[in-house]
């Protein structure tokens, strides 16, 4: 059985201190920062002080324009690495197909293009559709469409907003039967 040998401190070999990249500083420098925007894999050396100078006055981004810089942050999400559809691949099942032409059979549709189904329209009954197309609204309008298509109707119908012209109060009246019937039926 061997046994490790344990290193203690007088047997470790000794490490010369690094200085700091300032010219003129002699202090140990223990904190590395990147050299530049273009050369990130070099690093430079500093002591605390000079390091908190160098954060200080770091910007990534200086000599960017705006648009170069939305490029960046936006490669950035993917790690620069180009991206495409799922299931698309970098030359497309288009060109696949066309290479390939009849010899790939694609028997479970896995690389069919998929076409998301329309939601069926909502089933209204007969007198709430009738009461909808009075107000001029939809049969998926929610409540609060509903109360504010009622209140525009008002204000255009009513006879004390119109100087007293009772010319609208047959469709005034509609409009209330309408809104009533709606309300119950969404409410209930």
């Amino acid at each position: 059985m061997k046994r490790r040998k344990l290193l203690n401190a007088k047997d470790e070999p000794s490490v010369e201190p690094r200085p700091c990249d300032v010219a003129g500083c002699e202090a140990e420098a223990a904190f590395r920062a990147p050299h530049s925007r273009d050369r990130m894999s070099e690093s430079r050396w500093f002591c605390l002080d000079h390091a908190r100078a160098y954060n200080a006055a770091w910007d990534f981004f200086a000599g960017m324009s705006q648009s170069d810089i939305e490029r960046y942050q936006k490669d950035d999400v993917t790690g620069h690495r180009p991206t495409w559809p799922f299931g698309l691949g970098p030359i497309g099942v288009a060109a696949m197909d066309e290479m390939l032409g009849s010899h790939l059979r694609d028997a479970v549709g896995a690389f069919a293009k998929r076409v998301r189904p329309k939601a069926p329209e909502p089933t209204v009954p007969p007198e709430q559709r009738s009461a909808l197309a009075k107000l001029n609204l939809g049969p998926g309008s929610t409540l609060k469409e509903i109360k504010h298509r009622y209140k525009e109707l008002v204000k255009r119908y009513h006879p004390d907003l119109n100087g007293g012209d009772r010319g609208g109060e047959d469709q005034l009246k509609d409009v209330n039967e309408a809104y009533r019937t709606l309300v119950r039926a969404r409410t209930a």
